[in-house]
C-alpha cells in the first residue's frame, strides 16, 4: 500500500509486563498470526499495518517492548509522539496485573494522551484476575478495557480500530 491508502500516520506501542503476549498481539494484528515459537522481546521492535475505519485510512507504526526493567531503560526517543499505548497484563498471571500501577505513572511521565488496558490470555484455565478487577482498574483510570485472547485473535482488530478512532477525534479536536 502507498500513502495514498492512509489520511493518519500514527505511533502506537505496548506497554506491560514480560510475558503477558504483547508480541503475540502486534503479531496477530500486524501479520495475523502468532509467532510459532516464544522469543522474549529485547530492547524494541516495530510493526506496521495500514488499518481502514469510517471510509478512512491510518498507518499504524506499532512497537513492541520488552517488558519490566528493560522496558525503563528505554530512552525518550522510543516514546517521542506516541499516540497511544495498550497497557497489557495477563489475566493468568496476577503480578502483571499488580504491575499496572507502575505502567500508568510511566505513560503519565511520558504524557501519551490515550491509554487502553488490555487483559490477555482470557483462553488460558488458570485465571487469576477477574474482569470486574480490570473493569475497575479501567474505570479507576478512566481508560477503556478489554479481554482479548491473542491466541484467537477475535478482538484484536477492534480495539486497534477503536483506539485509531479515539486519537483521531482526539486530533481533530486539538486542531479547531
Amino acid at each position: 500500500m502507498d500513502n495514498k491508502d492512509y489520511q493518519y500516520y500514527l505511533k502506537l506501542f505496548f506497554m506491560g509486563a514480560s510475558r503477558v503476549g504483547k508480541t503475540s498481539i502486534k503479531e496477530m494484528f500486524c501479520k495475523g498470526n502468532m509467532p510459532s515459537d516464544y522469543l522474549e522481546t529485547l530492547g524494541v521492535e516495530y510493526d506496521s499495518k495500514v488499518l481502514k475505519f469510517d471510509d478512512k485510512g491510518a498507518k499504524l507504526i506499532v512497537w513492541d517492548s520488552s517488558g519490566g526493567k528493560r522496558q525503563e531503560m528505554f530512552t525518550a526517543q522510543y516514546w517521542k509522539g506516541t499516540h497511544g499505548a495498550l497497557l497489557v497484563y495477563a489475566v493468568n498471571d496476577r503480578d502483571s496485573f499488580n504491575a499496572l500501577e507502575k505502567y500508568i505513572k510511566e505513560a503519565a511521565d511520558k504524557k501519551i494522551p490515550i491509554v487502553y488496558l488490555v487483559g490477555n490470555k482470557i483462553d488460558e484455565s488458570k485465571r487469576v484476575v477477574e474482569t470486574s478487577e480490570g473493569q475497575k482498574f479501567a474505570d479507576d483510570h478512566q481508560m477503556k478495557f478489554f479481554e482479548i485472547s491473542a491466541q484467537d485473535g477475535s478482538a484484536i482488530e477492534n480495539i486497534f480500530a477503536e483506539l485509531t478512532r479515539e486519537i483521531v477525534k482526539n486530533q481533530a479536536s486539538k486542531d479547531d
